[in-house]
């Protein structure tokens, strides 16, 4: 019996096993084969899926008539799903290993169209199946990961100041009601990790989320340690992966192209997929394109997308394939690009750009031109500066300015993603003409005063009376579920400084700018210190939560969460929503493309 006679025969009698819906029926996909699944199904269907196997299986649905992948994940080895499929979808089960994969399946109805065929350009070698295992880490049991959920809920709803802001109780509950059930028997560190990051973006947090910085080195090294990052820097614009830097060997790929697809996938589906992680305050998501572009390639820094892209995609191979269109061009093209290790990409990238990538924490002051002086602000996360003093600093960069007497200045702080209030109030201290007190302030408020000693072994804070409980003269009750720190307790008066700059001030911001920077565009709108040019901020002028922290480590999973103490509660309501620029100022693909900032541009042109 030939191959290809075995496995239509095969088909037919799945197709038949398949009708039941009661039963379950394995289908078994030999190595570089793909099993296709609906192909002439005029109705949805639901399909739940059990891979039966060690190694991972790719997961896709294609629109039978765009031709576009409209779903793809990869199940790991032990791993079950359930997958929604819509009457104009066709479900595909891809085998990339070297090993026969085994899927146990059962299907809400009898489905039309099932058969094999080869994967397209496969690539057989144990690469692929090490690469699975890099992308996945260890196996974990069902039974530890739901009693990992438990701690956590319980932990967010005790603690957590934000929890009910944009959620109810009862929706809560049920996401990690859905968390639960979305677990399953050998569920792997990586599928975990996905599926745990969906959910706690449901809080709709910006300091809540599971933070790379704070996570298990072992389990790191596991999950991200591997060459799995993406060799071009992009920023995502109007939904377009626009590339602003090249690590590749592809030299034909300029600033300015857009990638239309990675890996087979749309750069459409992709966003989509990564934006239930990414990070947003309330219901402000402008900062989502900037959050999953590829904008820091400092090793020290963690892009979003390169520790998800691999968890909702997972890679065949250590390589990249991707369609782009360089600007102005008319013609696509596709090209197999290498991934790179995280230090190999930084390498790279310096050696061909030198100072021009952006740094995690680079502060400098250009003097170059003798009508505007320019601040550059990377950071206020400075606490791990060796020999830095933020005021000895400011004070040598704001008397420089003055002593040439130069009238405008321009602060950048785009990409800033706070950190200290201390820097903030700093620099605010230099541009302000009056005092600014404490009256309109926002209040800080904690639904705790002494963390519950169940979790004292999971957490970490930078001051520990959190675990000791607050002084009673530190706090008031606020209402029945706050509790409010007096004022010595949270805001200090920004008094002006003597040699304060007295020219025309300037602010350049947008998505990127939450937690301190945010408030720093807030105070800018409101006391009018410094024109803010640029794009809607980050973060909620509903409020944010932050300040203190526990860092929240999972015992079995090893997975850690970072959960805010406070809450910065307005004092009176505000919209849902960010900062709005006094003047609006976007990037382009064209301005990537031609090497321009058209924030400097409009500065340089209002100071004529």
């Amino acid at each position: 019996m030939n191959k290809l006679f075995y496995f239509q025969g095969f088909a037919i009698l799945l197709t038949i096993a398949l009708s039941s819906c009661s039963s379950y029926s394995t289908i078994s996909i030999p190595a570089g084969e793909e099993f296709v699944l609906g192909e002439r199904e005029n109705s949805s269907f639901r399909a739940e899926l059990k891979n039966l196997s060690s190694a991972t299986i790719n997961v896709s649905a294609i629109d039978r008539t765009t031709g576009e992948q409209t779903q793809g994940f990869g199940l790991a080895g032990k791993g079950q799903t359930r997958l929604g499929v819509s009457r104009k979808e066709t479900v595909i089960l891809s085998n990339p290993t070297t090993k026969v994969i085994e899927v146990r399946a059962k299907l809400s109805k009898s489905v039309e169209g099932m058969r094999y065929q080869q994967m397209p350009e496969t690539n057989l070698s144990s690469d692929n199946q090490i690469k699975a295992e890099l992308v996945s880490g260890r196996l974990l049991q069902k039974d530890s990961l739901l009693a990992d959920i438990d701690l956590l809920e319980r932990a967010l709803t005790e603690i957590h100041p934000g929890i009910y802001r944009y959620n109810s109780p009862v929706s809560i509950n049920r996401e990690f009601d859905r968390l639960r059930a979305q677990v399953y028997e050998g569920m792997t560190e990586a599928a975990f990790m996905k599926i745990l990051a969906q959910s706690i973006k449901k809080i709709r947090c910006g300091h809540t989320y599971l933070n790379p910085w704070n996570m298990n080195v072992d389990l790191r090294g596991r999950l991200f340690g591997g060459p799995i990052y993406f060799p071009l820097g992009f920023s995502i614009l109007n939904g377009q992966f626009i590339v602003t830097h090249n690590a590749s060997e592809a030299s034909g790929i300029r600033p300015g192209a857009a990638i239309t697809s990675i890996n087979g996938i749309s750069a459409k589906t992709i966003l989509d997929s990564l934006s239930t992680i990414a990070k947003v305050d309330g219901n402000n998501n402008s900062p989502v394109p900037h959050y999953l572009s590829v904008i820091n390639i400092d090793a020290r820094h963690w892009n979003a997308f390169d520790l998800y892209f691999p968890l909702f995609f997972p890679m065949e191979g250590a390589a990249f394939t991707i369609t782009y269109q360089n600007f102005g061009a008319e013609a696509t093209q596709t090209v197999t690009l290498k991934a790179l290790k995280k230090e190999e990409r930084e390498s790279i990238m310096k050696k061909r750009y030198g100072g021009s990538m952006p740094e995690s924490g680079s502060w400098s002051l250009d003097l170059s031109n003798p009508d505007l002086a320019v601040l550059r602000l990377g950071t206020f996360a400075i606490w791990k500066w060796e020999d830095f003093n933020h005021k000895e600093w400011f004070q040598e960069a704001f008397d420089t300015v003055r002593q040439r007497g130069i009238p405008n200045l321009a602060i950048d702080i785009r990409g800033n993603g706070g950190g200290l209030s201390e820097p903030r109030d700093e620099l605010i201290s230099y541009l302000i003409e009056d005092k600014l007190d404490c009256s309109g302030a926002s209040k800080s408020l904690i639904r705790t005063t002494k963390v519950d000693a169940v979790f004292i072994p999971h957490a970490k804070s930078w001051n520990d009376i959190i675990f000791e409980g607050l002084p009673p003269h530190s706090y008031t009750r606020y209402d029945d579920t706050f509790f409010e720190l007096k004022e010595e307790a949270g805001c200090q008066d920004i008094i002006p400084k003597d040699n304060r700059f007295e020219g025309r001030a300037f602010i350049l911001g947008g998505p990127g700018n939450v937690s301190a920077t945010f408030t720093l565009l807030q105070k800018a709108r409101h006391y009018g210190f410094a024109t803010f040019v640029g794009q809607e901020s980050g973060g909620n002028q509903q409020g944010i939560n932050g300040g203190e922290y526990l860092f929240f480590h999972l015992p079995h999973s090893q997975m850690e969460v970072d959960i805010p103490l406070k809450y910065f509660a307005p004092p009176v309501e505000r919209p849902d929503a960010g900062v709005a620029p006094a003047v609006e100022v976007a990037l382009t693909q064209e301005d990537i493309a031609r090497g321009r900032d058209p924030y400097m541009e409009y500065i340089l042109e209002v100071i004529k």
